[in-house]
């Protein structure tokens, strides 16, 4: 059984609700998309959800330029029995906020917490970015990746691991390799000239 299929089993619910830790980065964001097109392949409705600002020039054009679709948490009514998958955090840090509801699953690529209180999880410390962690699920179980997702994920990666220089591991070389053939490059060389707007220019100057 493959961690996905372990995934599904321990889904119960038809609207699952995918939370970023709080002020989302990149490999946040790609990793929460990248579970809900998966979620959805599989005929589930997923929504990625976050808490605070996202205010960083290059995140905000991440968002617009690969057409990810995410929501304020705040402007949800989570309900008691509400299944909620944690991507890129973990429950107990101090950047994730508590909502109603039951965190039912985490992926995640940081330092192995208390995982008790999870029906599923898949935390890999040894990786770079958690958009690795997603995409190998797409090709142990054989589902296509469109150039989209492909960009997203490559993106991801290389913000996560400062490209491809910090904490990187076979798997993360190995699956950006395969998403790097199929990738908008064109996308991605405009997400790498994304660091600055015009006011940051002025906040410098002063």
């Amino acid at each position: 059984m493959t961690k996905l299929e372990e995934l599904l089993g321990a889904l119960k619910k038809k609207v699952i609700f995918i939370q970023t830790h709080n002020y989302p980065d990149q490999d946040a964001l790609a990793t929460a998309q990248g579970l809900k097109i998966l979620l959805e392949h599989y005929g589930k409705q997923a929504i990625v959800c976050y808490k605070g600002e996202i205010d960083k020039y290059n995140t905000i054009k991440m968002i617009e330029l690969l057409q990810l679709d995410l929501l304020p948490a705040d402007s949800i009514d989570f309900q008691d029995d509400d299944e909620i998958i944690l991507v890129d955090c973990q429950q107990g840090n101090s950047n994730v906020t508590n909502y109603s509801g039951m965190v039912i699953g985490c992926i995640d690529h940081h330092k192995l917490q208390d995982t008790s209180h999870y029906a599923f999880f898949d935390i890999r410390p040894n990786i770079g970015a958690c958009a690795t962690i997603i995409a190998s699920y797409f090709y142990e179980n054989k589902i296509p990746i469109d150039t989209l997702l492909a960009t997203t994920l490559v993106y991801a990666i290389r913000m996560d691991t400062n490209m491809l220089t910090r904490s990187v591991s076979d798997t993360d070389l190995n699956l950006y390799c395969k998403l790097h053939k199929i990738a908008n490059h064109q996308i991605l060389r405009q997400l790498d000239t994304c660091t600055l707007k015009l006011q940051d220019l002025d906040t410098y100057y002063n």
